[in-house]
Parts: C-alpha cells; sequence; structure tokens
C-alpha cells in the first residue's frame, strides 16, 4: 500500500506537467495565424537590351540600358512593372492569388491582370524569388497577350531566368521545366536578341534588390579592345540561346 501511495504521488505531478504542456502546445497551434503573405513588385525589359557601364574621368562609374531599337535607358528604369501577390516565404511551386502588369511603355495593351495557364509558380527562399516557371494569359474583346516567366534552365550554362510578354498567338510552347520549344513542324527564321530580359523581383515592404537584372557585361568598357569582347561575348550567349530554341521541335502533324 506504501509503494503504491508513493507511485501516486510520484506520477501526479508529471501527469499535471505532461498535461500543462499539451495545453500550451494545442493553445499554440490555434493562436498561431497562417504565414503572412509577400507580395512583390517585378520589373523587365520586353525590348532585348544590354546593360553597359562607363567609368568617368574621376573614376565613377554609371550604367545605362541600351535597347536593341535603339532607345536608351537610365539604370533601373524598365520597359514593363507589375505586381505578384500572396506567396510565402520558403515555400516552393506557389500560384499567386493575382499577378498584375501595370506598366508596359512598349505595348499600353498588355496592361490587365493575367489568368495561369501552365507552370509550377514560383519558389521563394529567404523573402525572394529564387525560381519562376509562370505562364498567363489576358483575353481581351479584339486581342490576346501572354505573360512569361521562365527558370533559368539545367540544360544550358546559357539559359537565364527570363520574363517576356507576346500576342498568345506565337509558335512558341514550353516543356514542363519551363524550356522553351518551336511548336510546328517547320522551319523557323528567328531574329537575335531575343525579346524579354531577365526579371527583377523587390518585395514590397522590404529592402530593393539590385536594380539591374542580368546580362551583366562581364569586363567593364575602358578599352575598346574590352567593349568589343564583351559585346562578341553577349553576342555568342544569344546565338548559342537562338540555336538551342531553334532546334529544340515538337514535331506535329501536317495532316
Amino acid at each position: 500500500m506504501a509503494n503504491l501511495m508513493a507511485i501516486a504521488f510520484i506520477s501526479r505531478p508529471l501527469v499535471t506537467g505532461i498535461a500543462g504542456c499539451s495545453a500550451a502546445l494545442v493553445a499554440s497551434m490555434v493562436c498561431a495565424g497562417p504565414a503572412a503573405a509577400l507580395d512583390y513588385k517585378f520589373f523587365f525589359n520586353q525590348a532585348p537590351a544590354d546593360r553597359i557601364g562607363t567609368i568617368h574621368p574621376d573614376g565613377s562609374i554609371t550604367y545605362s540600358w541600351y535597347l536593341a531599337d535603339g532607345r536608351t535607358r537610365l539604370d533601373g528604369e524598365f520597359e514593363v512593372e507589375g505586381l505578384i501577390m500572396d506567396l510565402v516565404d520558403n515555400r516552393s511551386g506557389q500560384i499567386p492569388s493575382s499577378i498584375e502588369i501595370t506598366r508596359a511603355d512598349h505595348d499600353p495593351l498588355s496592361v490587365g491582370t493575367y489568368t495561369l495557364t501552365q507552370g509550377n509558380g514560383f519558389d521563394v527562399r529567404d523573402g525572394a524569388i529564387a525560381r519562376s516557371f509562370w505562364i498567363g494569359v489576358m483575353d481581351a474583346l479584339s486581342y490576346r497577350r501572354r505573360l512569361i516567366f521562365t527558370p533559368a534552365g539545367p540544360w544550358s550554362v546559357w539559359a537565364e531566368q527570363w520574363a517576356e510578354i507576346d500576342d498568345g498567338y506565337s509558335i512558341y510552347s514550353w516543356n514542363n521545366d519551363g524550356q522553351k520549344y518551336v511548336d510546328c513542324a517547320c522551319w523557323v527564321s528567328i531574329s537575335l536578341p531575343l525579346p524579354g530580359s531577365t526579371p527583377v523581383f523587390n518585395l514590397l515592404g522590404g529592402p530593393a534588390s539590385p536594380p539591374s537584372p542580368s546580362p551583366v557585361p562581364g569586363p567593364l568598357p575602358i578599352l575598346g579592345a574590352f567593349g568589343a569582347y564583351q559585346v562578341s561575348r553577349r553576342l555568342r550567349r544569344r546565338i548559342q540561346r537562338g540555336k538551342e530554341f531553334g532546334v529544340s521541335f515538337k514535331m506535329t502533324s501536317l495532316d
């Protein structure tokens, strides 16, 4: 009987402690709200562009965007900007509640909200968008636009994360990994450089990301030879990208 009393005396506070911890755990689970949603502003150039740095006599460096159509833009200025709503930190494959283009200097008809048609969404790591494969369409009464975010690809060291807009009726499609291919049994003439650029994602309410996405020139154009090397390197990269896209055919029947 004394032994039973001792066991009861020892067990009662133990059980009480376990019950208290369980209650605290349940309370913390109930009180914990959903993960905070993250919203992002995105930027890119639809017209192909190079970011080129100039060294001044005082040693300072300024950068500018040189667009393929002859226009120039100050560093940090982009043709296209928009909003990505409701992502969660440190989670992969997320489909945002909304993606909207708010400004498109090259084509005001591209402004609007886009509906997902393909892609496994966005990966967020430590507050930054690390990977994106998302394609959405905006159907208006008399026209169509398609917004495309594709990832940097493991298939090539040249493939960079990319963003672009097209009319939604192009011959290009994307496989499940986000690789671009020509969706027809035909010969295709590809003009280089390709439209679009590497996007910049800025967390709303957080610190701004660097204003310049890649491609970033390797050596600064201090001397003419360095400048020539830089231009030729970019040209080789874009030709390589064009070759990859041009030979990656999806053959379809012509019957």
